[in-house]
């Protein structure tokens, strides 16, 4: 077969028209190898919650592709976009090279390994992942949230990558031909996950801090903790529940999400939540955050914890509904080692505090660190003086839900 390089105008690639899914899409391509380059890009996020980390730049999301590999899905025309199958494509130097071979009406995608069969009429999408649905990972030992009963996830292998897909609306994809004149061009892959991660912690915000300058530092350290928690409050664990609006299956393809029935017995649509760190409960231990407000320095140093890795997930975009976040503290009068599966899933002297993120509404591409940052006597009172807590009502398995709002929230 004679090689022929498609050179397109880039620009044609924004501006044709996908076809409706139920007509016979005409061929205008000719029979032939057709050696097919594109560069990949993406769209930069919101950087107003962004956050310093590893492996998310300050800014939030950028506007580069950030995964090794890219996938060409098939689906067939006229059957409501069912789907025939995968092709993966490496990704070098943000950049894809494949080869399109039609003949009659049979078209081939290869890369250097596979190869995807389909037909002429057929249509293609791009994703990050080899199949339609993307998948949450459910909580090990209890895979629903304790005040709702909503589905409860832990970080998992889907929630470690970003989830990409080619431009277009829901259901849509691209022709052959349309195909084609992608060669030459920039694809950019719209995000179809956000970011997120969570902190809590307690110093000593009674006074108002030191200030100096354009700084207001607030310290509560270890051995301030040592002298206002003792007894059977020496040592404390936490762990958090965020969330409310986390899909656990996710079609790429049609932009639509599910929800699988829990252990207990229920499927709540629309609300599911991640725990920190694998469920497990996570001691106390110094940190510091820090935020600006109106030019000035607010540092927090205190006690608390934070998930170790951001959690990367689609979200079902609100219109306006706030998420929210469930935390757990134990207390134990010695310090746990190694934090055995008992410790963690037996709810003794275990309180809950539940916070609505009025300063958050769910949305794709958005990198979101949350920090809760609370006075610590007012966790004392919890566990010291619990005659001085009014308890406002339990969870379904008997934990108090504490009405206690944080005294700041950071949003970085």
């Amino acid at each position: 077969m004679k090689m022929k390089y498609v050179l397109m105008a880039f620009a044609s690639m924004f501006m044709v028209a996908c076809s409706d899914e139920n007509e016979v899409v005409p061929s205008s391509v000719e029979d032939g190898a057709y050696k097919i380059v594109i560069n990949l890009g993406s769209l930069a996020g919101d950087a107003q919650t962004s956050r310093t980390g590893s492996d998310i730049p300050e800014s939030g999301f950028g506007d580069t592709y950030n995964n090794n590999s890219v996938f060409i899905h098939a689906v067939k025309n006229g059957n409501n976009g069912s789907e025939i199958g995968s092709i993966k494509i490496p990704v070098s130097d943000s950049s894809v090279e494949f080869m399109v071979n039609t003949e009659d009406n049979s078209v081939t995608i290869s890369s250097s390994d596979s190869s995807l069969e389909m037909g002429k009429n057929d249509k293609i999408y791009f994703s990050s992942i080899a199949t339609e649905n993307w998948e949450a990972t459910r909580a090990s030992w209890q895979d629903f949230t304790p005040i709702s009963k909503s589905a409860a996830f832990t970080n998992g292998e889907s929630t470690k990558s970003e989830l990409y897909r080619s431009p277009a609306g829901a259901g849509e994809s691209y022709t052959i031909a349309q195909l084609l004149e992608l060669n030459g061009g920039t694809l950019t892959m719209y995000r179809k996950c956000s970011a997120y991660s969570l902190a809590v912690m307690f110093s000593d915000l009674q006074d108002g801090g030191s200030t100096s300058d354009n700084m207001t530092t607030y310290t509560f350290n270890e051995e301030d903790w040592k002298r206002e928690f003792t007894g059977n409050v020496a040592y404390m664990y936490g762990k958090g529940y965020v969330g409310g609006f986390f899909p656990e299956v996710y079609n790429v393809y049609s932009g639509t999400s599910s929800w699988k029935q829990n252990s207990g017995g229920e499927t709540t649509p629309e609300a599911g939540y991640y725990v920190t760190n694998n469920q497990m409960y996570t001691q106390l231990g110094v940190m510091n955050k820090a935020q600006v407000v109106d030019g000035q320095i607010h540092n927090y140093t205190g006690c608390g914890f934070q998930s170790v890795d951001y959690i990367r997930t689609p979200v079902v975009e609100s219109g306006g509904g706030k998420m929210s976040v469930y935390v757990l503290f134990k207390p134990s009068d010695k310090e746990v080692t190694g934090l055995t599966g008992d410790f963690n899933k037996e709810d003794d002297s275990v309180r809950m505090v539940e916070v609505t993120l009025d300063g958050m509404t769910p949305t794709m591409n958005v990198v979101s660190a949350i920090t809760l940052v609370f006075d610590y006597r007012r966790l004392k009172d919890v566990f010291n003086n619990p005659e001085s807590v009014y308890l406002t009502r339990t969870t379904e398995g008997g934990i108090p839900i504490i009405p206690m709002e944080p005294d700041v929230i950071i949003y970085q």
